[in-house]
């Protein structure tokens, strides 16, 4: 499988670089690879947009990665939504 890799820095924007799947044929449990970078990265994330057969995404970032949990993701999402009552907007607009 290729490495994808986002990186993200400090003024805010991102870039993804690809390395191709032959990287591995030297060693398939390890690899090196230094990159050089004129910006200061903030965060780094393997796979961003989950291309590859991974099944561990815990360990696919480092650095600040703030994910809300999905209890808070939810009560946020509650609260910018106007409420209905008890029903959900496909309800609300057939009555």
């Amino acid at each position: 499988m290729p490495i994808i890799i986002e990186w993200t820095y400090a003024d805010g924007s991102t870039e993804i670089t690809r390395i191709p799947a032959q990287i591995w044929r030297y060693n398939e449990k390890n690899v090196t690879k230094t990159f050089a970078k004129t910006k200061e990265v903030v965060s780094i994330k393997l796979d961003p947009m989950r291309e590859t057969a991974d099944i561990d995404e815990n360990n696919n970032s480092w650095g600040v990665m703030p994910q809300a949990s999905k209890i808070k993701a939810f009560k946020r999402k509650m609260k910018s939504e106007p409420t209905t009552g008890n029903k959900n907007p496909m309800q609300a607009r057939r009555t």
